[in-house]
């Protein structure tokens, strides 16, 4: 009997050890600092200027313009005006976004689309504001130009620092504009312009490097697509650093190439330029999937010190649309994505736009962003979805529905970078259908 209550007293003073164990154990978890995802509302809204404008066709981050410590963004209507278009600027700062803009430019003659595309440049002076790239590709008959804006401790220069003309009628010369991060190593950033519609819509795409006075206006980079029709350069964009090397690399997509199949194609970063030849092709599953309409950097998703790739294929799938994210490595990008989705539904083009979202909820791992501006009825929808050791969520951490028919939210989406420096990336999306075309631009903060 002594010995059976001993056993039951041994019992139950493991049993408090354990239930003592367990609870600290769960109070560490509780208290552990978790992360949230983005803000489900948007915090920031802009409306454009009136019917048929369609502002926020195209978004980007603007980096620091002037040098406050904020993000800034923006925001492209190229139909403003008889589709003279118009681009603005919108200062980051302890509360989010001004609710006016700081910058306005408008292009110089109907029909030219001035806004049509945008991005920030990063600093291609290296004077410490981050400087605006803007895209006019209808200009002139189909030539097409550039304009690239300085930043300063005001903002933006009222006129561009330079403006760069395409080569000929026809050839949609900044139909995509975007940074292309320092190629070379020289400590000032370069950008990148795409031609789709050049020789006969082979396509072309021509990198210009920074330098102590701006970007040079003779390209340091040209290369071509590979035959008629394929839109080489219909997206373009920095792919970040796929080899950890310390140069910039840039991507390239050719969505036609191969009835349309598509393919993209990416470029290492070295001290002497970008390579003359792609260290890497990857080519669409299937005719008509438009793989390569959209592409750009992920950041680094896994956080294995390499960024990585996130390609669009809009119209797989009955314009289902699919998204891939390819890793990088020391040997640039692997060959097998580290992620792939699809959209809800046919008709939706998921991926028609895709970006890095940055780390919105500061876990370590940077996030992406997918735009499916034509889901129910053109209503449009975005999903972010989060990083992780091995990749990105199966499932978006956010998933975010437009206001109504036809608004086309998320036909452009991308990081805002940190707009109220809290520390977290933001989001900005564009919805250029609202209100007759109105057009509307949301910020959603990260958390």
């Amino acid at each position: 009997m002594k010995t059976r209550r001993l056993l039951i007293g041994l019992m139950a003073s493991v049993v408090l050890v354990l239930t003592l164990a367990l609870f600290l154990a769960l109070d560490r978890v509780v208290c552990f600092p978790v992360s949230a995802p983005l803000d489900t509302s948007p915090d920031w809204i802009a409306t454009g200027e009136g019917k048929a404008n369609n502002f926020g066709y195209s978004v980007a981050t603007a980096g620091d313009v002037n040098g406050d410590g904020y993000a800034d963004v923006v925001i492209g209507a190229d139909r403003y005006k008889q589709f003279t278009g118009r681009t603005y600027v919108y200062l980051g700062n302890a509360s989010g976004l001004s609710a006016t803009p700081i910058f306005t430019a408008t292009g110089e003659d109907v029909n030219n689309h001035f806004g049509y595309s945008v991005d920030t440049a990063g600093d291609v002076n290296g004077d410490g504001y981050d400087d605006i790239i803007v895209g006019a590709y209808h200009y002139k008959e189909f030539t097409g130009r550039v304009y690239v804006y300085a930043g300063n401790a005001n903002g933006l220069s009222a006129t561009p620092v330079l403006t760069i003309t395409g080569e000929g009628p026809n050839t949609y010369f900044g139909r995509s504009v975007a940074a292309a991060g320092d190629v070379n190593g020289d400590g000032y950033d370069d950008v990148i312009v795409g031609a789709q519609a050049c020789d006969n819509w082979t396509g072309r795409v021509y990198v210009y490097a920074g330098s102590p006075s701006g970007v040079g206006a003779t390209p340091i980079f040209t290369a071509g697509g590979e035959g008629p029709s394929n839109s080489f350069g219909r997206s373009v964009g920095s792919a970040g650093d796929v080899n950890g090397d310390g140069y910039s690399d840039v991507v390239v997509g050719a969505h036609g190439y191969g009835d349309f199949q598509g393919r993209i194609y990416v470029y290492t970063g070295s001290a002497d330029g970008l390579g003359a030849v792609p260290t890497f092709t990857a080519t669409g599953e299937k005719v008509n999937a438009h793989f390569g309409y959209s592409a750009g950097t992920a950041g680094d998703v896994n956080r294995d010190g390499y960024d990585d790739l996130i390609v669009g294929a809009n119209r797989q799938s009955k314009n289902t649309g699919w998204i891939y994210v390819f890793p990088g490595s020391s040997n640039g990008l692997s060959a097998t994505p580290i992620f792939t989705a699809a959209g809800e539904g046919e008709h939706s083009h998921f991926g028609y736009s895709v970006s890095t979202a940055g780390d919105v909820n500061g876990d370590g791992y940077d996030d992406v962003v997918v735009g499916a501006y034509h889901t129910n009825d053109s209503t449009g929808r975005v999903y972010v979805y989060s990083g992780n050791a091995n990749g990105l969520s199966i499932t978006p951490i956010l998933s975010v529905t437009g206001e109504g028919p036809a608004s086309s939210f998320g036909r452009s989406v991308g990081t805002a970078g940190d707009v109220n420096g809290k520390g977290h990336a933001d989001l900005v999306i564009g919805a250029c259908g609202y209100d007759n075309y109105t057009g509307r631009a949301y910020v959603y903060l990260g958390e």
